[in-house]
């Protein structure tokens, strides 16, 4: 019998150390658990969840979805995904995301309605107006459990026929910037984070990165006086880098994968502690570079968040190639970077205030009704001809 005993302790010591090990962090090393590295990326959900979806999601535990259009059908059903999605992981609290600047990019139009492009408000509103129509429209995107926002568009057009026109607030550097800061102030009084993009401005090249590679030839002085001042007057938190290859900085990799143009960056606007990759499938990286090397390329050099809108399992895959072979000190910085900005911008207490909210679903149903209801007034006083 104490022989048998014996043996039993030693088998449960054992496997206590196994487990020990793979959820402890040695010193100079990440812990192998997988699940840290997910906190490089941003998953796109680009159908509604199901059972082979959520699968790969827990193996990769993302630090955040981008929420597309195909992913729900109405309230009721982005509500039910945003819960299932703040409830994989109750350690570490997701971005909920959206990418969503009006116009011909509004993803919560059925919804919430129509929201108006940037360059239509604008035209249109003066600032203290499109602080008070986006903060009534904010307070209805809140309630639906989103705390991140792929917006505003800090580029400013340069071209009369630039495919970006219509998704920036100007062609003036001075205007564009006044807006970006009018639309910043009103997301963090709404409590979601916004994310100025596309850095340093697509709107200074005619071809559209969603398909080609475009050349940015601006030199840096030139930049810092034409297309960044949004970024200096705002002093954001959370940016997303283009796929521009910005000649004079890095003739090599495109800006958003560049550690040239990233440590620009951060010199030029210091208040930024969180910087995303435009979606790694577009065109000017799919055309040119391999997905799997640019993306440990863009890791090395210093982003914390890669976003990529490609299918859930090609992902994972995508996933486990990188964590073999990224610098893993770069990778343990950045973790810990983007595990900081999540505390500080209180994702978990958000989390738990949704989670509570949706208690009484009906009340939160009505809330989020008389927001919309608001909104709309508002929008047909400040545009009473649309």
């Amino acid at each position: 019998m104490l022989k048998y005993l014996s043996g039993l302790f030693f088998f449960f010591f054992f496997i206590s150390l196994f487990n020990c090990s793979t959820l402890s962090v040695k010193k100079g090393h990440l812990k192998q658990d997988l699940t840290q590295y997910g906190e490089l990326f941003i998953v796109t959900l680009n159908s509604p969840l199901n059972a082979t979806n959520l699968s790969y999601i827990r193996q990769i535990q993302p630090a955040g979805f981008l929420l597309s259009k195909k992913s729900f059908t109405s309230s009721e059903d982005l509500l039910k995904t945003v819960k299932t999605l703040y409830t994989l992981n109750t350690n570490i609290t997701p971005w909920i995301m959206i990418d969503q600047e009006g116009g011909s990019v509004d993803r919560l139009k059925d919804i919430l309605g129509q929201l108006p492009s940037q360059r239509v408000r604008a035209n249109k509103l003066t600032p203290t107006k499109e602080n008070k129509l986006l903060s009534t429209y904010l307070s209805a995107v809140s309630l639906l459990g989103i705390n991140m926002n792929l917006a505003p568009v800090s580029d400013i057009y340069l071209f009369s026929h630039s495919f970006i026109k219509n998704r920036c607030f100007s062609s003036n550097i001075n205007k564009t910037s006044e807006f970006t800061k009018t639309d910043y102030e009103a997301y963090k009084t709404m409590g979601i984070t916004p994310v100025l993009k596309h850095f340093p401005n697509h709107g200074a090249v005619k071809i559209d990165s969603h398909f080609q590679l475009p050349l940015f030839n601006h030199s840096r002085v030139s930049a810092y006086t034409q297309d960044l001042l949004p970024y200096i007057k705002t002093k954001p938190k959370a940016i997303m880098l283009s796929h521009l290859l910005w000649t004079n900085v890095d003739p090599v990799y495109p800006c958003s994968s560049s550690q040239k143009v990233i440590d620009y960056c951060k010199k030029t606007v210091p208040s930024i502690e969180l910087i995303i990759t435009d979606d790694i499938n577009m065109g000017a990286i799919t055309r040119n570079f391999n997905i799997t090397n640019y993306t440990i390329q863009a890791l090395n050099s210093g982003i914390n968040l890669v976003l990529t809108t490609d299918k859930i399992k090609n992902i994972l895959d995508l996933y486990k190639k990188v964590i073999q072979k990224a610098d893993q000190k770069n990778i343990k910085t950045t973790i810990q970077a983007n595990l900081k900005l999540k505390k500080e911008m209180k994702l978990k207490e958000k989390r738990d205030v949704f989670l509570k909210s949706l208690i009484t679903k009906k009340n939160l149903i009505v809330q989020i009704q008389k927001q919309i209801k608001d909104y709309n007034l508002l929008l047909k006083n400040f545009f009473p001809n649309n």
